[in-house]
């Protein structure tokens, strides 16, 4: 019974009803479920797609260790090549990691955040530090691009949506 109750949050972060401030035309979004079982949503923000899944158990579902009931945000995006994953680190490091750089199987470049829920987390916070990260992702995607990008063809950078600062001030 407690698994069905914790699998309830990720759907009720998104409902409009229990304060989803987005529009589906201002954030388009996606549901669907992993093959562990997890639900998962995408969702779009500004043409990039940011993963956002509720994990209840460890992989193996071993049951040692902190409490893996988290809600995580995550983007995997190419385009990119890094030679020295060193810099990878130092940017987490830099950053506390929020958002923290990692590197997926197909050796594409990620940026994750996790959120840790339980009983005594009231929803508005969840959604609030969640919309937060997600603002972090794609910001700093957005800039890792652009710069790419820019210095490829000698030109400034793109300007600022009026999305992400909606999404950087929800605490």
């Amino acid at each position: 019974m407690k698994k069905a109750a914790e699998r309830r949050l990720l759907k009720a972060i998104f409902d409009p009803k229990e304060g989803w401030p987005f529009t589906e035309d201002e954030i388009p979004i996606a549901t669907g479920t992993a093959p562990d079982g997890n639900p998962f949503v995408v969702l779009s923000v500004e043409d990039r797609e940011v993963v956002v899944a509720e994990k209840t158990a460890w992989a193996g579902d071993d049951n040692e260790g902190p409490s893996p009931h988290r809600v995580v945000a995550f983007l995997a995006f190419s385009g990119v090549a890094v030679e020295d994953t060193k810099v990878l680190l130092q940017e987490n490091l830099g950053t506390h990691g929020l958002p923290a750089w990692g590197l997926d199987d197909d050796g594409d470049l990620t940026l994750s955040i996790s959120v840790l829920v339980g009983n005594t987390v009231p929803l508005h916070v969840v959604r609030n530090q969640l919309l937060v990260g997600v603002g972090l992702i794609v910001e700093t995607v957005n800039n890792v691009l652009n710069a790419v990008q820019n210095s490829s063809n000698g030109q400034g950078a793109n300007p600022p949506s009026s999305l992400l600062p909606r999404l950087l001030t929800a605490l």
